[in-house]
């Protein structure tokens, strides 16, 4: 008797988590991924032995992200090449998201550097965690993030030292430039802030090349150009979940959701029945829908995102296929 060995995503399909093959093909793209990119080992290894891997692959899979992150690569994958295509992106995205990580907490060490070193600023008498002007206000500031960020993109003439090095990661600015920086955005602040805020608000103003911690979301690469094409991962997710639901729903359900937002009896005269009809089919769609999207946590956001998918979809229903909606 031959026996047929299963693929990873077969695995996943058939037992809902990754199997032997599934753990192997994780393990080899994190290393693969990871030494074809230069990105480092993760702290407390010096380089890419199986611990490593196994710490990175794990980041990848655990917590509720995790799961909808393979929930998400299951669904958009169509066979185990696709799958594997898939897992490697979600795999160089991690490693990408652990090296954004890195960044931020050097920028914070400098920042707190400078702060520590310069006259210009001292800790807040009440919380020796947070930062204040020399002559500011003690107590916690109460100025939202963007307020903090403008103060730092009005800053001008930001001077970058030179920097040959090729292996200490160069500085984004100089001393002088940090020093106006923070004294600008602790005037905006009016009292304390720690320094992972300051850090923050420095950021997008010291590197037009930063991004936000959020991981990108090249496992939606499938998505094409879509313009709704979600910026974020948990949005992206979301899109993926949303669309596989909506596929499902039969063409009444989807006029009911392109309606959703109307008065029962305009919406009745959309879907061809009586208001009263109407009124009991919603009711039965929306329990339908809480009943399929009831383990996910995010089941509202997906919800709007359907919405959305309704309502496109009746747009092109009118345009180009001559219904009455």
């Amino acid at each position: 008797m031959v026996r047929v060995t299963r693929g990873p995503r077969q695995e996943l399909a058939e037992d809902r988590r990754l199997g032997p093959a599934g753990a192997e093909l994780l393990y080899r793209a994190v290393r693969s991924v990871a030494v074809a990119r230069g990105f480092p080992p993760p702290e407390g290894h010096s380089r890419w032995d199986d611990g490593a891997v196994q710490d990175v692959a794990h980041e990848l899979l655990d917590s509720e992200r995790g799961q909808r992150r393979l929930a998400a690569i299951f669904l958009a994958s169509t066979d185990e090449e696709s799958f594997e295509a898939l897992l490697n992106t979600a795999v160089l995205n991690v490693h990408r998201d652990r090296g954004r990580r890195t960044d931020f907490g050097a920028l914070v060490l400098r920042v707190t550097e400078i702060l520590s070193d310069e006259p210009e600023f001292r800790r807040d008498k009440n919380d020796p965690t947070r930062w204040t002007l020399a002559v500011g206000r003690d107590g916690a500031s109460s100025a939202p993030p963007r307020a903090l960020e403008g103060a730092a993109e009005a800053v001008h003439d930001v001077q970058v030292p030179r920097w040959s090095s090729a292996v200490r990661r160069a500085p984004l600015a100089d001393r002088t430039t940090f020093v106006r920086l923070l004294t600008a955005i602790l005037a905006a602040a009016d009292g304390s802030v720690t320094p992972a805020d300051l850090a923050r608000a420095c950021e997008r103003r010291l590197d037009g090349r930063a991004t936000p911690l959020a991981v990108e979301v090249d496992v939606l690469e499938f998505l094409g150009s879509d313009p709704t094409a979600a910026p974020t991962e948990d949005d992206a997710l979301n899109r993926i979940v949303a669309r596989q639901v909506f596929d499902d729903l039969s063409e009444r359900e989807r006029l009911l959701l392109a309606t959703f937002g109307l008065p029962v009896r305009s919406a009745a005269a959309k879907v061809g029945v009586g208001h009263s009809q109407t009124a009991v089919l919603r009711g039965r769609l929306v329990d339908h829908l809480r009943s399929e999207m009831a383990d996910d946590p995010d089941s509202e956001d997906v919800f709007s995102v359907m919405l959305e998918m309704a309502e496109q979809w009746a747009a092109v229903r009118t345009d180009g296929r001559g219904a009455t909606f």
